[in-house]
């Protein structure tokens, strides 16, 4: 099967006191690196967001046709676009995201409506979400209501969470970071060069 690729890189990034969607680890853009991630399940790459992005690629930005509701707006208008049954939404400021946990998740989503981790004991909607097209019609009715927790949509969904602490995924602490704060962007960048250290 393949997949509709869906970025979240329109967020108002209120704690980090700026866009995030360019944030860069190493080298490269975090937001490049989970394209070239998303590219062997995904034929199609959609970048949620409210402005033009500039990177190499092939990807499609997709605006809020709803705004200031949220991650929901963003998804909502993505899949509403997207040309595959199911998409795998991630969020751009998930610098350590592996295929592991792509490869995973995948194997897992089978009939569900929505595919999602739990870690922490919190469920993790976009840290990456598998959703189908039936998440529409639930988005409409919370928006409609103005309902707009992914969490709601996901406890009302024929929805598969998968606890990491059962599934034995390696190193999720690292795994499932994001970055909201610049202190996290620093401690980010610390166990990036950690990581390459090692392998030189």
């Amino acid at each position: 099967m393949k997949y509709t690729g869906i970025i979240l890189a329109g967020g108002k990034s209120t704690r980090f006191g700026e866009d995030k969607c360019l944030l860069k680890i190493g080298e490269n853009y975090i937001i490049s690196n989970l394209i070239s991630l998303l590219k062997p399940y995904c034929n199609e790459i959609l970048i949620s967001s409210n402005k033009e992005i500039n990177i190499k690629g092939e990807y499609t930005i997709v605006a809020d046709i709803i705004k200031n509701i949220g991650p929901l707006g963003g998804i909502y208008s993505c899949i509403l676009q997207a040309k595959n049954e199911k998409s795998i939404v991630v969020s751009c400021d998930s610098p350590f995201l592996n295929d592991e946990i792509l490869r995973k998740i995948t194997s897992e989503d089978a009939s569900y409506d929505i595919t999602v981790y739990k870690f922490n004991n919190k469920i993790q909607p976009i840290s990456p979400g598998i959703y189908s097209k039936n998440f529409l019609a639930k988005a409409e009715y919370n928006i409609k209501n103005k309902k707009y927790k992914l969490q709601g949509i996901i406890k009302e969904s024929k929805s598969r969470i998968l606890d990491i602490e059962v599934f034995s995924i390696n190193n999720p602490e690292k795994a499932f970071i994001n970055i909201n704060t610049k202190e996290e962007l620093i401690k980010a960048k610390i166990i990036y060069n950690k990581k390459e250290n090692n392998e030189n």
